[in-house]
């Protein structure tokens, strides 16, 4: 009889396939965590790609190669020029790297601070050769431009929307046209808000002593500090360009600070290219405009190229640096404002305000054109912006907008201008 040998007990799980199975559960945990950084890293890109590729589809006006909605999107290399920055693609980063600081709590804190330092001391860093809003020409036709045929921007808004019985004016500076809404009746009350002390303490004492119940400016961070009421108008004039987070201001606005079923968002606002690093196309319409105007005005050549951008051949963009050292938050993304909105509102009015030519054309150079030969110079170009607006060659760098919540009834007329 043979020996039957005893047999082995065999176990299920042996420790070396308890060890595999470990091993692998912790690289699918790393590699997990590590997707799901990148989805909150990526998040926000998405959204902003989606909102412009949406935009672009539903408003071909603000596409094509000429359109502002693309400048971020392109280079500008020119090694030649000391004014011009030599490399416009550093500030594809620019984006990124303000969101970086914006996590760090101090860091953010310091910005607003040397922003509301800028803002404090806003008169006294006016070109000393003049900027466009000292001239009175291009103030008076941006007026008119404002006004929409009305007496003025405050009465278009009255006529079209009616009385607001609160309103919010975010970025209100000195609160100029915030007392005059008042006055006029348009505003039963305003509260304005800015990040600069100095601007406040002047907006609240030209509040006339009658008008003191109905208007307040207070010190707030924008971006921070709104709080949920219902105000059925909210304003930006020259404001929004400043603001990092569209999309938190947007959905913060749309849901916790407009009146749901009334409420008007009001823009008069930059929103052309970030930094002022215009596309070529943009640049070279300034440009061909400039040789023009020296070829008709020769003797007023010396004063045209006075403005450093200008060399008589070739027109250069601000540099990049030293706007973002003076003002971090200056349009870091103007160019990304109307397809963001877009998300959240529906526009009911756009009328464009030009400043393709008039903010930076003859930037130091406009208070040599007040005499009667440079007020026609500045009204040629005026002229000229308009026409090249119309033409499709640029796409309006300035706006006036009004936009609601998208639920609303949108089967009214809407006036696109």
């Amino acid at each position: 009889m043979a020996l039957i040998g005893k047999k082995k007990k065999k176990y299920p799980w042996s420790w070396k396939r308890l060890v595999t199975i470990v091993i692998t559960l912790m690289s699918m945990s790393l590699a997990l965590s590590f997707y799901s950084n990148f989805v909150v890293v990526m998040k926000k890109y998405q959204v902003i790609e989606q909102s412009i590729e949406s935009f672009q589809v539903s408003n071909p006006e603000y596409n094509g190669e000429k359109g502002n909605m693309i400048a971020y999107n392109e280079n500008y290399e020119d090694n030649n020029t000391e004014n011009g920055s030599a490399n416009f693609a550093k500030n594809m980063t620019e984006s990124t790297d303000i969101a970086n600081i914006a996590s760090n709590e101090k860091e953010s804190t310091d910005i607003a601070k040397q922003i509301a330092k800028k803002w404090d001391n806003a008169n006294e860093n006016f070109s000393a050769g003049g900027a466009w809003h000292q001239h009175p020409l291009v103030v008076k036709t941006v007026q008119e431009r404002l006004a929409s045929g009305s007496p003025s921007l405050v009465h278009h808004i009255r006529e079209k929307y009616g009385v607001r019985s609160k309103c919010l004016s975010i970025g209100c500076g000195d609160g100029g046209i915030e007392v005059e809404m008042v006055q006029a009746g348009l505003c039963e009350t305003m509260e304005g808000i800015d990040l600069s002390p100095v601007r406040i303490d002047r907006a609240n004492q030209k509040v006339p002593a009658e008008l003191r119940s109905k208007v307040h400016f207070s010190v707030k961070n924008a971006e921070k500090d709104l709080e949920g009421q219902e105000y059925d108008l909210v304003l930006f004039t020259h404001a929004l360009h400043h603001i990092f987070d569209l999309e938190t201001m947007s959905m913060t606005i749309r849901d916790r600070v407009m009146n749901p079923t009334n409420g008007i968002l009001v823009l008069v606002e930059y929103v052309g290219a970030v930094r002022f690093q215009f596309p070529q196309s943009q640049l070279d319409a300034m440009a061909t405009f400039l040789k023009s105007i020296e070829g008709r005005f020769p003797d007023r050549v010396e004063h045209v190229r006075q403005n450093p951008l200008w060399n008589g051949k070739t027109f250069f963009p601000p540099d990049s640096n030293s706007i973002e050292k003076d003002d971090p938050s200056e349009t870091i993304r103007s160019n990304e404002i109307v397809p963001v909105l877009s998300q959240y509102f529906t526009i009911v009015e756009d009328v464009p305000l030009g400043g393709n030519f008039f903010q930076w054309i003859f930037h130091n150079v406009y208070n040599s054109l007040r005499d009667e030969i440079g007020l026609e110079i500045v009204q040629t170009m005026l002229d000229a912006e308009m026409q090249a607006i119309a033409d499709g060659k640029v796409t309006s760098d300035y706006v006036f907008q009004v936009w609601k919540n998208k639920h609303e009834d949108n089967n009214k007329e809407h006036h696109i201008a």
